[in-house]
């Protein structure tokens, strides 16, 4: 997987490569130094150095479907002695956005940006990127992700994925018997046995994501399981997660989840 720095070297071209050809996911880390600006020449040290950490520079999100929003939370940590200032998160197509949740970081504090990705009409290969503009001397650190829009994602050799899209608007119930989840099918259509795997915990607030325990045959079918378990009524939200199949590739689907109305106070749970 590629792993940005302020100066790309070729090493880390051929490990894009043989990320791209795997669906390997490798975590980066970049520090990046600025310079102390105190008056006394000899508070100038190291020590009072800031420096932006980041968690990760490269997220695979593997295959898709079209039309979909999806997105990755990269940390940024300040692990310096002084403040770190964003100015911006600038991606580099329209296709992306990128909402950052504090420009100011004091020393020793951390913030995050989430890359949303609109997968439109891609078909194939996408590799986007977004700039940090901070107050850093040099080149400004870069986010990158691959991504895999699928036209008819039934058509992946290994398993399928149904729905690819999740509106949590549909699990609002309209009856006090309702009970507040959803299953998404996972279909083995590869001729080994497969096991699953989150490619990072889920990060969606209020929502818990349950994966098959045990391993899914040759064409059989399998449930991976969403449910609401926190007051989300006022949240709008446009997440995602991702599953990886224990196939040789270490198969990837990123499973769009959306709830763009707020909905008002929810029936209470022992109805």
């Amino acid at each position: 997987m590629k792993r940005p720095s302020c100066v790309m070297s070729s090493v880390h071209i051929v490990l894009r490569a043989i990320r791209v050809a795997l669906y390997t996911a490798v975590a980066g880390t970049v520090a990046l130094a600025i310079p102390a600006t105190a008056d006394d020449p000899e508070e100038v040290t190291a020590t009072t150095d800031g420096k932006l950490e980041l968690s990760e520079t490269d997220y695979d999100f593997g295959y898709m479907q079209q039309r979909v929003q999806v997105s990755h939370r990269y940390w940024m940590k300040n692990v310096g002695g002084q403040e770190v200032r964003i100015e911006d998160v600038q991606p580099g197509c329209g296709c992306t956005r990128a909402p950052l949740q504090k420009k100011n970081i004091p020393a020793g504090d951390s913030s995050f940006v989430d890359l949303i990705f609109a997968s439109g009409h891609f078909d194939g290969h996408v590799h986007k990127s977004a700039r940090v503009i901070c107050n850093v001397p040099g080149r400004a650190p870069e986010l990158f992700f691959d991504a895999y829009p699928l036209k008819f994602p039934d058509t992946l050799g290994v398993y399928t994925v149904s729905p690819a899209e999740l509106q949590l608007d549909e699990l609002r119930a309209d009856d006090d018997t309702a009970v507040w989840n959803q299953t998404i099918s996972v279909k083995n259509v590869s001729s080994e046995t497969l096991r699953f795997r989150f490619a990072q915990d889920p990060d969606i607030s209020g929502v818990r994501v349950t994966l098959p325990r045990r391993g899914i045959a040759p064409g059989e079918v399998a449930a991976i399981r969403v449910a609401l378990e926190g007051d989300i009524a006022e949240q709008i939200l446009t997440k995602s997660f991702t599953i990886e199949a224990s196939d040789s590739a270490r198969t990837r689907f990123t499973v769009a989840v959306r709830k763009p109305l707020r909905w008002g106070p929810l029936p209470r749970a022992d109805h």
